[in-house]
């Protein structure tokens, strides 16, 4: 929520001064704009404290009546005028039509600047916005209590008493479940036919606004099934808070109702872990004790780690039941299609890789361990590797580090195909000569482009060296004197694998030609 006038005129030091529609203290302002126009209306976007030292403001009654006008129809809330510049007191022409056109009418004074003015207004947006991050954290903890506590019944109650408006659960067949209060059972009838259109697949959620409310309505679904609608009546047009209120109920809703009767045990935990993962995509931040009530004691552990795997249906199948054989409580999957995502505690990160490699079909990214509250960070990583995996046929990539590179980023297929245009002609002329020119840039790009210590590497005069640079330059047509060409080349080597970084101590700066390797160059596999 925008802070309002009454917020400015309090804020310390300012002195403002009201002088006209005092009434409408509690509008909300948007943001404070500065402008000596006459007509500064193509400026402005409506929501704004307008400033001004009045230098062209008429004294004329009807001009500065339209004047007020057309700030009033632009949905400027405020003017406030600076006194002491251009007029002394506030121009009693100007008052009266603020009054007539319903803009509230502020005094600065001369001593106050229009920046502090603004510094001010910046002080009061950053506060809402902290105020309101904080209202929507104690909002996602009384959900998931309520959920806890009292299932979708509990949910409903919760939502209706924090928005301030109703709420209706309807089943698949448009059938009232929940309803609070009970008498908004009432507005299921006149939502049949939009609730009808979201049924016959439009689209996931719906918005009506009439005179003074504004209903939302939102399908709950888990692994791609609607199986009920939630609908919230407010009186009033969704603000922020509102908008987050309603994605945490949806998301929630859709957990606490995840247990269709007569399931089995392993397709309502599929369920439930979909729905779980829809939670933590649907919410900007998840923090700990919201997962564990969620998911479980995996979510104790510090570290968690995600692997997302593709490949026969029947190697996910024996994934899925070998995961859950030997990892019990430390472990949470899902199934969805051709597609398996487990969430694993960090300390067995290890025994997990070594089930999905027993299984030859199978393609895998795993994460890196990560806390909890980044887990979806960690599911953003993992389906990432798996697109690598897959496209280059490992059986599991893991991201190399914490931190990011260029390699995590860049599309596998067209960072090979890049490095196997760039590198042909190099290629070429070792299957023609026997000169392998590749080493030599390799040790070269190690060194910085210093000739002496990539020469004495690789036990080459300097200037034998610099001749096969210059021979490679020619080979490929960029000179390598060029910070884009050397960083373009560099590339092409560590996508194709042509050199990886030693592990031996041969000392910083060194490393060892590795033929082949796949992408990307931080790719591990387990086999």
């Amino acid at each position: 929520m925008a802070p309002r006038v009454s917020d400015l005129i309090a804020y310390p030091g300012l002195r403002l001064t009201v002088h006209a529609t005092a009434h409408r203290l509690d509008a909300p302002i948007r943001w404070v704009a500065t402008s000596e126009h006459l007509d500064p209306t193509p400026f402005l976007d409506g929501g704004e404290l307008l400033l001004t030292t009045g230098m062209l403001i008429p004294a004329d009654e009807a001009q500065a009546q339209a004047y007020a006008d057309r700030l009033a129809r632009a949905g400027v809330v405020a003017l406030g005028l600076g006194v002491g510049l251009v007029h002394d007191v506030m121009p009693s022409s100007l008052i009266r039509a603020a009054e007539r056109a319903g803009l509230l009418l502020l005094e600065v004074p001369q001593a106050i600047p229009f920046i502090a003015v603004t510094k001010a207004m910046s002080d009061l947006v950053a506060k809402e916005q902290y105020a309101e991050t904080v209202r929507i954290s104690q909002m996602q903890r009384e959900l998931v209590r309520a959920a806890a506590r009292d299932g979708p019944a509990g949910v409903v109650r919760s939502t209706a008493r924090l928005s301030g408006g109703w709420v209706l659960l309807l089943d698949r067949d448009l059938v009232v479940q929940q309803a609070h209060p009970q008498r908004a059972s009432e507005r299921a009838a006149e939502l049949r036919e939009e609730l009808a259109r979201l049924g016959r697949g439009g689209p996931a959620a719906s918005s009506i606004v009439e005179r003074d409310e504004s209903i939302s309505i939102n399908t709950l679904a888990t692994v791609n099934r609607t199986h009920a609608y939630l609908a919230v009546g407010l009186p009033r047009r969704p603000d922020g808070v509102d908008r987050a209120l309603l994605s945490m109920s949806t998301s929630i809703l859709s957990v606490a109702l995840a247990r269709p009767a007569g399931s089995s045990q392993r397709a309502d935990e599929y369920r439930r872990t979909a729905a779980l993962i829809r939670v933590v995509r649907a919410l900007a931040t998840v923090d700990q004790d919201l997962l564990t009530d969620l998911g479980g004691p995996l979510f104790g552990h510090p570290e968690i780690v995600v692997a997302v795997v593709t490949g026969g249906r029947r190697d996910l199948d024996g994934l899925c039941l070998a995961l859950k054989d030997q990892l019990f409580d430390d472990c949470l999957v899902t199934r969805v299609d051709q597609q398996v995502t487990a969430i694993v505690a960090g300390g067995v990160a290890s025994a997990a890789k070594e089930q999905i490699a027993r299984f030859q079909s199978l393609r895998a990214g795993v994460s890196l361990p990560a806390t909890p509250s980044a887990l979806a960070q960690a599911l953003d990583d993992a389906e990432r590797s798996c697109t690598r995996a897959v496209t280059l046929d490992i059986p599991v990539v893991t991201p190399s580090g914490g931190t990011a590179s260029v390699f995590s980023i860049a599309d596998p297929g067209q960072a090979v195909a890049f490095a196997e245009r760039l590198l042909a002609p190099l290629t070429d002329y070792e299957q023609r000569t026997g000169n392998d020119l590749v080493e030599s840039l390799d040790a070269w790009l190690r060194h910085h482009g210093r000739f002496e210590p990539a020469a004495a590497e690789l036990g080459l005069h300097r200037h034998t060296l610099a001749d096969r640079v210059k021979r490679a330059e020619k080979l490929i047509g960029n000179l390598l004197d060029d910070v884009d060409a050397r960083m373009g080349l560099w590339f092409a080597l560590r996508t194709r694998g042509t050199y990886r970084p030693a592990s031996s101590g041969r000392g910083p700066g060194h490393g060892e030609l590795v033929r082949p390797s796949a992408w990307p160059p931080e790719a591990q596999s387990t086999r």
